[in-house]
């Protein structure tokens, strides 16, 4: 069991049979708890979790419910509170009107996307893929576990007096998908992009490994992108100098999120250097110098044996002609080996060229409702418009 905590919260109640939850808008009251978690899992490390609460994404209030039984803690559910603005969330339509058939539908889904607006109670963290809303004492089942995170959430909604917020749930896979489906009547499912991992071989002790299982073409493809990376300067960098290159690490990262199809948040001012500091060599910042100027750069997290890509920045007019993110995948590639990790988590987005270095699609389920039970009944046709098309080609590099 959890150690008990001294009563510090904004709200609590006692719910359900003596299951007491409580709301934390602090994290720093809670450091003995994580500390006797031991979850042996980097995404609710207190270090790692400190740096969300500091300096959380624009927009973004996180929170966190502890849910207590017989006066033990027992879990830890995470909140995230954004106002969600699908119109600016999209910043390219997630759908066409090729033809004049289609225009009348298309016309029809960019009122409904202008139009939906709404708080939303997220149990999760929308700053990286999986599953990471809740984390229960080991003697909690599995879908127990998602019976409390959903009552702790709802018991979150009515104390802030969310009447109409949609509920999300991130980022299940197939397997725990299965185990809680028949407790989420209420929620509507669906799938966004999957998510990209890449499992490396035990034999893979070099770069000169992998290529070896390369198809031809493929061999060929990588060395045209590192010809590109022979005009750059890579290294890892230290907090000191993440602060001295803020401004343009900012710039750098903006001019990615800026343009990406969908994007939920914007990151702080000092998130990297703050986030180095916490995880000190768990974080990998790799910069790109070109004539002794930053042009890229890119982040992973250690977590175990497994190696997350993170966040990334670089400068779009240099990517074509020098392959910028291509070299940045097959850096992480790289540093996985080098690593011997068993696994690198390309994260979702840009699935086709990730798939050339290897990584495969792993469904990712989501769970939505609506706290209006009206407006509930039309989370699935909504969801189902907005639902982007899926217009890329999966490759395998491998032999």
């Amino acid at each position: 069991m959890f150690k008990k905590l001294p009563i510090f919260c904004n709200k609590a109640n006692d719910l359900d049979s003596g299951i007491r939850y409580c709301v934390y808008d602090r994290i720093d009251v809670l450091k003995d708890v994580f500390e006797s978690l031991e979850p042996n899992d980097i995404f609710f490390d207190f270090q790692y979790l400190n740096t969300v609460h500091t300096l959380p994404p624009v927009g973004i209030q996180p929170y966190l419910v502890t849910v207590e039984a017989n006066e033990s803690i027992i879990g830890i559910v995470l909140i995230q509170l954004t106002y969600t603005r699908l119109e600016d969330n999209f910043r390219k339509t997630p759908f066409s009107d090729n033809n004049t058939l289609e225009k009348p539908i298309t016309a029809a889904k960019k009122l409904i996307l202008k139009s939906v607006n709404f708080n939303t109670v997220v149990c999760g963290n929308l700053m990286i893929t999986g599953l990471n809303g809740f984390y229960f004492n080991e003697s909690i089942p599995e879908s127990d576990a998602f019976v409390l995170a959903e009552k702790a959430v709802n018991f979150f909604t009515k104390e802030f007096q969310l009447h109409s917020a949609l509920v999300l749930f991130k980022d299940f896979n197939t397997e725990q998908k299965n185990m809680i489906v028949p407790y989420a009547e209420d929620f509507t499912e669906f799938q966004a992009q999957p998510d990209m991992k890449l499992q490396l071989k035990g034999d893979w002790n070099s770069m000169e490994d992998y290529l070896t299982d390369l198809k031809s073409k493929y061999r060929v493809r990588y060395n045209k992108v590192r010809s590109g990376k022979k005009n750059f300067q890579t290294r890892q960098l230290q907090v000191h100098e993440i602060e001295a290159y803020s401004i343009q690490i900012q710039e750098l990262y903006r001019q990615v999120s800026d343009h990406a199809d969908f994007n939920t948040f914007i990151l702080q001012d000092g998130y990297f250097s703050l986030l180095k500091r916490q995880l000190e060599e768990k974080l990998l910042f790799t910069g790109y110098f070109l004539d002794d100027e930053m042009v890229g750069f890119y982040t992973a997290i250690i977590n175990n044996q497994r190696l997350y890509a993170h966040f990334l920045g670089y400068k779009k007019q240099l990517n074509t002609a020098y392959y910028l993110y291509q070299n940045m995948l097959y850096d992480l590639v790289e540093h996985g080996i080098r690593l011997k990790s068993s696994v690198i988590d390309f994260s979702r987005t840009a699935i086709e060229i990730k798939s050339t270095v290897g990584a495969k699609a792993c469904d990712l389920h989501l769970f939505l409702k609506h706290t209006n039970c009206f407006v509930n009944t039309l989370v699935g046709p909504i969801t189902g418009l907005l639902k982007p098309d899926q217009n890329y080609t999966m490759r395998d590099p491998f032999k």
